[in-house]
C-alpha cells in the first residue's frame, strides 16, 4: 500500500515538472517573437522620422531659396520682366541645389510668383515610390514705400501731397519714353533765407545718427546710403551747415560711376536703373519756416540724377522715377509717389 502510495507521488511530481518545463520554454519564445517584430517595427519608425525630418529641411532650404529669389526678381520686375526672371532663376542656380527647377510668373505687373520644385529621395519607401515631390511658392511685390533704409541724406522740400503746389513733382512710370526733369535747388548758406532759419529752397540735408557729423560723413553716407531706417511721420535731424564742395563732390562721386556720361537721362536707360548709382532714394520733408530743430518726414522718392552743379554750383538735376529704392528692410503701403519697396506676399 505504501509502495503503491509512493509511485503514485512520484508520477504527479514528474508530470508537475514536465508541464512547468514546457510552459517556461513556450514563453520565452513568444517573448523572443515579441522583441524581434518590436525591433522591425522601431527601425521603420526610425527610418519614417528620418524620412521626415528629411523632407522638413528640404521644404525649409527651398522655401528660403524662392522667398529669397522673388525678392531679388521684385527688384526689377516694375522695369522689366525678362530681367526679373533673370535674377530669380539665378538665384536659385547659385543658391540652390541641382536639378531644382523655378518656375517664374508674374500675377500682377508689380508683382512676381516663383514656385521651386525639388524631388527628395526616401530611405523607407513603398515599392516603386522611391521619392517624393518637395513643392514651394513664393510671391514678392514692388509696393508703395512707407519706411525704408539705404536712403540719400538729402531731403526735397515738399508741403502737402505729392503732385500738389507746395510738392510740385510728378514721377516717370517705369519705361517710359519721355521725361521731365526737376532742378532742385540748394542752400549754400545755411542762414540766408531767412535770417537765423533753415529753409532750403529745394533741397537740403538731413543728419540720421548712423551717419555722423561733418561733411566727411554726409560724404560717406551718399556713397552708401543711411544704415538706419526711418519711417514717414518721423522725425530726422537736419544738418544745417554750408553746402560746401566735399558734400557737392561726393553727390559727384557717386554718378561717376554710373557708366552714363552727364547729363544722363533716364529715357533709354531703364534697363540700368535697378542698379544704377544715378538712382537714389530721397526724402520729402516740409523745412516749414525753420528746419534747423529736424523735419518730419512726409514722403520718399526716386529719383535719377541726371547731372550736378548746373546750372547753380549748388543744384542737382533730377527725373523723378517710378522705381525700387533703397538697400535694406523697410515697409510698404506709402503713399504713390514713385518710389517702391519690395515685400513677400506669400
Amino acid at each position: 500500500m505504501l509502495s503503491r502510495l509512493a509511485r503514485t507521488i512520484r508520477s504527479e511530481a514528474l508530470a508537475s515538472s514536465t508541464s512547468h518545463g514546457t510552459r517556461g520554454w513556450m514563453s520565452r519564445g513568444q517573448m523572443m517573437g515579441m522583441a524581434v517584430v518590436s525591433m522591425v517595427a522601431f527601425l521603420a519608425a526610425a527610418a519614417l522620422v528620418a524620412d521626415s525630418v528629411v523632407l522638413y529641411l528640404n521644404w525649409g532650404q527651398l522655401q528660403k531659396s524662392a522667398d529669397e529669389a522673388a525678392l531679388a526678381g521684385a527688384n526689377y520686375v516694375i522695369d522689366s520682366q525678362s530681367a526679373a526672371t533673370t535674377a530669380a532663376t539665378t538665384w536659385v542656380s547659385n543658391n540652390g541645389k541641382t536639378g531644382d527647377t523655378p518656375t517664374i510668373t508674374f500675377p500682377a505687373t508689380n508683382q512676381i510668383k516663383v514656385q521651386i520644385a525639388r524631388t527628395v529621395p526616401l530611405y523607407v519607401h513603398p515599392p516603386g515610390i522611391p521619392t517624393l515631390p518637395v513643392n514651394v511658392t513664393a510671391i514678392a511685390a514692388a509696393l508703395n514705400i512707407n519706411g525704408a533704409n539705404g536712403f540719400q541724406p538729402i531731403a526735397v522740400q515738399c508741403n502737402g501731397t505729392f503732385g500738389s503746389a507746395g510738392c510740385p513733382y510728378s514721377y516717370c512710370p517705369a519705361n517710359s519714353s519721355t521725361c521731365a526733369s526737376t532742378t532742385l535747388s540748394g542752400i549754400p548758406q545755411a542762414n540766408n533765407p531767412p535770417p537765423g532759419g533753415f529753409v532750403p529752397p529745394a533741397w537740403g540735408k538731413v543728419n540720421p545718427p548712423a551717419c555722423g557729423n561733418g561733411a566727411s560723413s554726409f560724404a560717406a553716407c551718399v556713397a552708401v546710403g543711411v544704415n538706419q531706417t526711418f519711417f514717414i511721420g518721423q522725425n530726422i535731424p537736419t544738418n544745417n551747415g554750408n553746402i560746401n564742395s566735399t558734400e557737392m563732390g561726393a553727390i559727384n562721386s557717386r554718378i561717376s560711376s554710373s557708366g552714363c556720361s552727364s547729363p544722363c537721362s533716364v529715357t533709354g536707360n531703364w534697363s540700368r536703373v535697378p542698379q544704377d548709382p544715378r538712382n537714389v532714394l530721397l526724402l520729402l520733408v516740409n523745412f516749414g519756416s525753420n528746419g534747423s530743430s529736424g523735419v518730419t518726414i512726409t514722403g520718399f522718392v526716386s529719383a535719377w540724377i541726371q547731372n550736378v552743379g548746373t546750372p547753380q554750383p549748388h543744384d542737382l538735376q533730377v527725373q523723378m522715377i517710378q522705381s525700387v529704392g533703397g538697400s535694406g528692410s523697410g515697409d510698404a503701403g506709402g503713399p504713390s509717389t514713385g518710389a517702391l519697396q519690395v515685400k513677400l506676399i506669400q
